[in-house]
């Protein structure tokens, strides 16, 4: 049973077609894995599509409070992007998970990789599992590729981008944001999805509280935002 409020504070969204959530879904609970009401209606909001079929949120930011479980919003959502949706030109896909500290970003690679491990279905399509110190990642047998890193000014070398993840997000200033966002300037349909808490005075909070408040004000065309 679902404890606590599912229903967010606030949901913002852009015009849509409708949503591939589902689909998102359905491969997460191939993994044996569950989803509460409101991770579910995040996933929902998060894959919003347009009437062209591409993202409706280009910028989606999610406000959890601490550990709440916004893991199992990301989780499943970076499984579906490495598994799903092809791009038009059939080249692979490179989505990346970043966050401030390289042990949060391991951490999240270590749940996703006992979630595909669970099921021999997604491991099948897995070429190879790198657990090296910082080089955390999988390749499927496509090309597609989910890579984890703690952010930093250098981040971002060397990487074309197609899914930006930017987990602990009330930790993140402009300049590490800057280094990352020119490898998804070539890509089409790109997502950045920004996950956070309510920062504080300790925290570098300068882009978060930019997503914050455009989410807020629902004023962007391709930006989403849910607050919990």
């Amino acid at each position: 049973m679902s404890v606590g409020r599912q229903t967010p504070r606030l949901l913002q969204l852009p015009d849509r077609a409708g949503s591939l959530g589902e689909e998102a879904l359905d491969l997460w609970y191939l993994t044996g894995r569950k989803s509460d009401p409101w991770q579910e209606l995040s996933l929902d909001a998060l894959f919003s599509v347009d009437a062209f079929g591409l993202w409706a949120c280009s910028e989606f930011g999610e406000l959890v409070s601490r550990q709440n479980g916004k893991g199992d919003v990301l989780s499943p959502a970076e499984l579906a992007h490495l598994y799903l949706w092809p791009k038009p030109d059939g080249e692979p896909k490179t989505i990346v998970h970043t966050a401030h500290q390289f042990k949060t970003a391991r951490e999240a690679f270590l749940k996703l990789q006992r979630a595909i491990k669970s099921s021999p279905a997604l491991m099948g399509e897995i070429s190879k599992i790198s657990t090296a110190h910082g080089e955390e990642g999988f390749e499927l047998a496509n090309g597609n590729r989910l890579l984890y890193l703690a952010r930093s000014r250098n981040s971002g070398v060397g990487f074309t981008v197609d899914v930006l993840i930017v987990d602990e997000a009330q930790e993140m200033g402009q300049e590490a944001l800057n280094a990352l966002l020119p490898t998804m300037s070539a890509v089409e349909n790109t997502q950045v999805i920004f996950t956070g808490t309510v920062p504080d005075e300790l925290n570098n909070s300068e882009v978060w509280e930019g997503v914050r408040d455009r989410g807020r004000a629902g004023l962007d065309p391709r930006g989403g935002w849910i607050e919990f």
